[in-house]
């Protein structure tokens, strides 16, 4: 027996990868979707109670449903998941039944029963109410997700409420684990990475520095209600510190004092597990083939005096596993992953107190991937990467590689996360080894840090309640990775701002005012579009209401909301009742462009984004065959004026709009083009020149000028 401070959690690198929070759970598996029960047909959906839920159908009418998968995987078919509450989301609504109901296959991701994936869905409304986080799984996939009229405290917020909502068919699914800011335990669903102690870790490194008053109210309660022990949380805070340390994302000096805090609140906490021996892992998952090693404390009898030893030998403890066929365990804690299954292995100290430990066993590792096939990053960057190997496989002991360590380096691999840090301008290819032998690669470039970044538009005007995408961009040659982009915005009551997919944001208009939303990259480079919000308009109107043309002729329309009102031109929707009499396609700013497709009537619309709408009565005619003028020739005197006008053959039309006026000899004679049908001839010196009328069609007629 050797006295250590070592702990091999398998599940630190869930909790030191990225904060636990009501936005997300963990994957449960790092795998691919495999190639059995696949769904199809109506079977393709899920569906949420509204009515059941309680929600108030007069004011909640439209419904959501946003949902991705907590392995950081984009869709089946490569695409990202839909971004929030957009057309790709929207639920049809039985309003009978009070059912939503979400067709799966419109996200682009073909769900199977048993991919192995894990998924995170939120129903929303129109008015803003939405479900906390649930957990799915391919066994969710038809069945229904109603409220329980039970609210959980909001992970972020312990003064906001969230509706908890659960499946009917399957209760291992539905709201995910967490501990809040005020010290609760809410969410029912696990993965298989994270435990209670993880989360309390999470929770006291979260709030030592900036609320360390909560740690000393909330801890004591929480390693109660967890059943764990202050040392074995202590190990585990510093495993979780310092490894961010060595691991690029955490600097010594904030780690050293997040310890001390934390240290002299665990001091001051009792063991309600005294006596029974402690392990590394109370849960572990291997693949076949697969080795790892349980490490045990004891604070017992056995022991003189009172401090925690960690054994490398485990003879002074009874230690038995119940199913060898899938794992066995040596004297010194070494554990090895025979077949597949599951196997309990029991820890009891000399005074009968036991500790047990769950290990499943899954298939080796056939194959392994990268889950992009290369990634971009700004030098000083840190990117963190996850490997996935082949459904219903596992491999939980990663290698990882760099071709090029002056231009990436690759932190130690936790599960199937691994950092990549740049730290110089070049490529390299990132290997990644399973412990099975597997190998894949992708490339990695780094280009160089941003020395400028700018948001496009850098200025906008929005309607009350309207919605925009605003993008970024860097100085040219240089590169910031989307998941470390950070959007603000100073004053929520007139704008809110939401990171979307890529380079991009999604802004919100929610009151009049303005706010200046800015964009902040990974080296602290900064930017900020101007937010200008508006009422939104009450009313919407074309110009002109009504307008006549020929076939195949084409004409430019408006619109203009009632004064004082705003309505972003990027939202405007232009249609046509008739697409063989007229088409309409959208053009700059607030206009668009009618195209005369057939004989008859047709009326173009506007539609805001708050459902104002507005048309134009479009008549068309029969293209002109000919056009005449209502002079062929004319005499003038020098100086003199004429207004001369054109006609096309009975039953045709040209509109004025287009017209075009010319004379062959401007010093003679000009033409300036009047209302209407008309334009106005001016001789200007003695001698011939011809006015020529030319229509859209191409149809012209001439009238001769002779100025004396």
């Amino acid at each position: 027996m050797i006295k250590i401070k070592k702990i091999t959690s398998i599940f630190l690198s869930a909790l030191i990868a990225f904060s636990m929070t009501a936005v997300a759970v963990n994957s449960v598996s790092a795998t691919e979707i495999s190639d059995d029960s696949v769904v199809n047909g109506t079977e393709k959906q899920i569906s949420f109670d509204v009515k059941k839920s309680g929600w108030n159908l007069e004011t909640n009418k439209k419904f959501y449903c946003h949902i991705w998968a907590e392995d950081g995987s984009k869709t089946s078919s490569g695409t990202d998941w839909p971004e929030w509450q957009t057309k790709t989301e929207l639920c049809s609504f039985d309003s009978e039944t009070g059912i939503a109901t979400y067709d799966l296959s419109r996200t682009g991701h073909n769900f199977r029963y048993t991919d192995g994936k894990i998924y995170t869905v939120i129903f929303s409304s129109n008015v803003g109410r939405q479900t906390y986080n649930a957990v799915m799984s391919g066994k969710c996939i038809g069945d229904t997700l109603y409220c329980t009229n039970e609210h959980i405290e909001s992970p972020e917020d312990s003064e906001r409420k969230c509706d908890v909502a659960v499946w009917e068919n399957n209760p291992d699914c539905g709201p995910v684990r967490c501990i809040t800011s005020t010290g609760n335990i809410v969410g029912t669903a696990y993965h298989d990475n994270v435990s209670d102690e993880g989360l309390l870790a999470e929770f006291m490194i979260r709030y030592s520095l900036s609320a360390h008053d909560k740690l000393e109210i909330y801890t004591q309660k929480l390693i109660d209600e967890i059943k764990t022990t202050p040392e074995y949380m202590l190990d585990l805070v510093h495993d979780c510190l310092y490894l961010a340390v060595d691991d690029g994302k955490k600097d010594k000096k904030t780690a050293d004092a997040q310890y001390k805090v934390i240290s002299e609140v665990l001091q001051n906490c009792s063991d309600p597990t005294a006596k029974a021996p402690g392990l590394s892992d109370y849960k572990i998952t291997l693949g076949v083939g697969e080795k790892t090693r349980l490490y045990v404390w004891y604070n017992g009898p056995v022991m003189s005096g009172e401090e925690k030893y960690t054994y490398d030998d485990l003879s002074e403890f009874k230690v038995v596993c119940d199913n060898n066929k899938v794992a066995t365990i040596d004297v010194k804690g070494n554990i090895t992953a025979k077949s597949t299954g599951t196997a309990t292995i029991t820890v009891t100290a000399k005074n009968g107190k036991s500790s047990q430990c769950k290990v499943t066993v899954k298939n080796a590792p056939s194959s392994v991937k990268f889950a992009e096939p290369s990634y971009t990053i700004g030098k000083g960057d840190a990117l963190e990467v996850r490997a996935l190997t082949n459904s219903s496989s596992w491999c939980t002991t990663y290698t990882c590689t760099s071709s090029n360590t002056n231009v990436v380096t690759v932190g130690t691999p936790f599960l199937n996360r691994m950092t990549l840090r740049a730290v110089g301008t070049g490529t390299a290819t990132v290997t990644v080894k399973t412990y099975n032998g597997k190998t894949a690669s992708c490339k990695v470039t780094v280009k160089n840090a941003p020395s400028s970044v700018k948001i496009n538009p850098a200025s906008v005007t929005l309607g009350v309640g309207e919605k925009l995408t605003i993008s970024e961009s860097t100085n040219s040659g240089s590169y910031a990775h989307n998941s470390h982009l950070i959007w603000r915005t100073p004053d929520d009551k007139v704008v809110t701002v939401v990171r979307g997919s890529g380079n991009k944001a999604e802004l919100c208009a929610v009151g009049v005012g303005t706010a200046n939303v800015t964009i902040t990259t990974y080296n602290k480079k900064t930017a900020t579009c101007k937010v200008t919000v508006k009422p939104a308009p009450a009313s919407v109107k074309t110009n002109p209401v009504s307008v006549t043309l020929g076939k195949g002729e084409s004409y430019t329309i408006s619109e203009s909301t009632n004064s004082g009102s705003y309505a972003n031109a990027a939202n405007l929707k232009w249609s046509s009742s008739n697409t063989k009499v007229a088409t309409v396609t959208k053009g700059s700013a607030n206009k668009a462009t009618i195209k005369a497709t057939g004989v008859g009537t047709a009326y173009v619309k506007i539609t805001l984004y708050n459902g104002k709408t507005a048309q134009c009565k479009v008549t068309v005619k029969n293209a002109p065959s000919s056009v005449s003028l209502s002079k062929t020739s004319l005499t003038l005197n020098k100086g003199a004026s004429y207004t001369i006008s054109e006609s096309t053959n009975s039953g045709s039309y040209a509109n004025a709009a287009n017209l075009k006026w010319s004379s062959t000899n401007t010093k003679v004679a000009t033409v300036t083009k009047g209302s209407g049908n008309k334009a106005v001839i001016k001789a200007k010196a003695k001698g011939t020149a011809y006015i020529k009328i030319t229509l859209y069609n191409g149809k012209t007629a001439q009238c001769k000028v002779t100025v004396k």
